[in-house]
C-alpha cells in the first residue's frame, strides 16, 4: 500500500517537512499532515478517500 506523500505525488522538498513522513506513518494515522488543516475529518478527506478505494480495489 501506498504512503500518503505517494498518494498525493508530494515532492521530496514537501515531504521531508511533513510531520507524518518523519514519524513513518500516513497522515490519516496521526491526524497531521499537509491537508489535515483543510480536513480536520479525515472521513472527507480527498487523500484518505483515495486510500480507502485502492484498498477496495486490492480486495477485488
Amino acid at each position: 500500500m501506498k504512503k500518503c506523500f505517494e498518494l498525493k505525488g508530494c515532492p521530496v522538498s514537501h515531504y521531508m517537512n511533513c510531520p507524518a513522513f518523519k514519524e513513518g506513518v500516513n497522515c490519516w494515522e496521526i491526524s497531521k499532515g499537509c491537508l489535515c488543516h483543510n480536513y480536520p475529518d479525515c472521513n472527507v478527506c480527498p487523500l484518505y478517500e483515495k486510500h480507502l478505494n485502492d484498498l477496495k480495489a486490492e480486495e477485488e
